[in-house]
């Protein structure tokens, strides 16, 4: 009694006859043993030698196939090819291998499986259809169905068999997604259209500086008095997210209804050549830089008027405090003029997205005004007072010298910073100048 597995013995007999075949097959073309097992190999069809060999031998016998020794590489070797007997002999095997196979597949169900297959063609199809309107659905089916089915067919009369599962799901994904498809049978969709979007671009980046600008200076005090800068910069920034999302969505949502309006179009854009302005060319500005010095000014005149406080001690331990002295009085209306000015023009810059001749101006005047400013302080007998710490009048006096030598090298330093600033300026002035010259 046999006891070996069953399956080895079957699965030989089954390869048997392929294996015929598929040597024919690929001895349409000139092969040596070698190249001819590398081949049916590199197609998915291993063979051993041992098989291989005979097999060669045996069919060039029975007159189907021919060989000839020629040297190659310095080697001898044995080529061979279909004779013409072999020629038709493997297209009558072919054909009976195609009866074959559609038989088998019908006696294991494959066309019940093959039905399967197109159902997935037809659940595209659907799905495609589902997107367009009522009136395109039937023409857009149809015609995409006819030639789905083109590709198919030429498909399998290029394998000479059904397309398989993959193959079919491979055609279908070549052509894309069925809502993209879709698409590009409907006419052109914008939420904003090309016309309305430069004045949409326009409103939206406006209105973004402005309304952010305006509520980081709202904001700041209050979130710097009641606690941490760290904690005020992350409250500022999460209420400053959800006032930059209802800006774009109110921004969207009036020009999606102007554009939809009978003549709102006409009216946004509405503009005579006689009363075009001169377009003054500006230089660039990083809004990231402008802003931070807006949060430095917004910070200052916090500090100045008495909203934030820190320790101005020399020792923790002798409690010794520096404070202004009473001469700064004198300054206090003027450095919050300033200090405004300087905002709203850097507001303002923030917005124009960079520098022109009005920013540039506004910031050299206000120069000026903070050297007169500076100028003042400086001729103020003291500048802080020392208080408090115990200590001997000759260690005080000494201190108080020394905060008094330290507050007038700030302002010489704050001095010095303004008039660079303002060199600056000028120059910004002369490159726009002869910009707007070479324009």
């Amino acid at each position: 009694m046999n006891t070996g597995d069953p399956l080895s013995g079957l699965r030989s007999e089954l390869r048997r006859g392929v294996l015929v075949l598929a040597v024919l097959s690929r001895l349409r073309a000139e092969h040596y043993g070698y190249s001819l097992r590398k081949e049916l190999a590199d197609c998915g069809l291993n063979i051993e030698e041992s098989t291989l060999y005979p097999l060669i031998r045996r069919l060039e016998k029975q007159g189907l196939l021919e060989s000839e020794w020629r040297e190659e590489g310095g080697r001898r070797k044995r080529f061979y090819r279909l004779s013409p007997v072999g020629e038709a002999t493997m297209v009558q095997l072919q054909k009976e291998w195609k009866d074959v196979s559609g038989a088998l597949e019908r006696v294991m169900g494959y066309e019940s499986r093959w039905e399967d297959k197109m159902g997935m063609v037809e659940r595209y199809l659907d799905s495609l259809a589902a997107h367009l309107p009522e009136e395109m659905r039937k023409d857009v089916r149809d015609e995409l169905e006819s030639t789905i089915q083109e590709q198919i067919e030429d498909r399998e009369s290029q394998l000479g068999r059904k397309l398989n599962g993959n193959e079919i799901e491979g055609i279908l994904k070549q052509l894309g997604h069925p809502m993209r498809i879709a698409s590009a049978y409907l006419p052109d969709q914008h939420l904003i259209g090309p016309e309305a979007y430069p004045a949409y671009k326009r409103a939206l980046k406006l209105s973004l500086a402005w309304v952010l600008g305006i509520r980081i200076l709202a904001m700041l005090p209050f979130f710097i008095t009641g606690g941490g800068v760290l904690q005020g910069f992350f409250s500022i920034t999460g209420a400053l997210f959800t006032y930059a999302v209802w800006v774009f969505a109110v921004v969207t949502a009036v020009f999606y209804l102007l554009e939809r309006s009978p003549r709102s179009l006409e009216g946004l854009y509405k503009w005579s050549p006689e009363k075009l302005k001169e377009k003054k060319p500006n230089l660039r500005i990083s809004r990231l830089e402008t802003g931070f010095e807006l949060f430095i000014e917004v910070a200052f005149l916090a500090w100045w008027n008495g909203l934030w406080h820190f320790p101005a001690t020399i020792n923790s331990q002798v409690q010794m405090q520096i404070t202004m002295s009473p001469h700064w009085s004198a300054v206090f209306w003027a450095v919050n003029g300033l200090g405004v000015l300087s905002i709203l023009t850097g507001l303002y810059k923030y917005a124009k997205g960079g520098w022109n001749r009005t920013t540039l101006t506004g910031g050299i005047l206000i120069g000026l005004g903070e050297l007169a400013i500076v100028y003042r302080i400086l001729s103020f007998d003291s500048l802080t007072v020392l208080s408090g710490g115990g200590q001997d009048p000759a260690t005080m006096d000494t201190l108080a010298r020394v905060a008094e030598v330290f507050a007038r090298s700030v302002v010489w330093v704050i001095a010095a910073v303004i008039v660079l600033e303002m060199a600056g300026s000028v120059r910004k002035l002369i490159r726009l100048r002869k910009s707007r010259l070479m324009a």
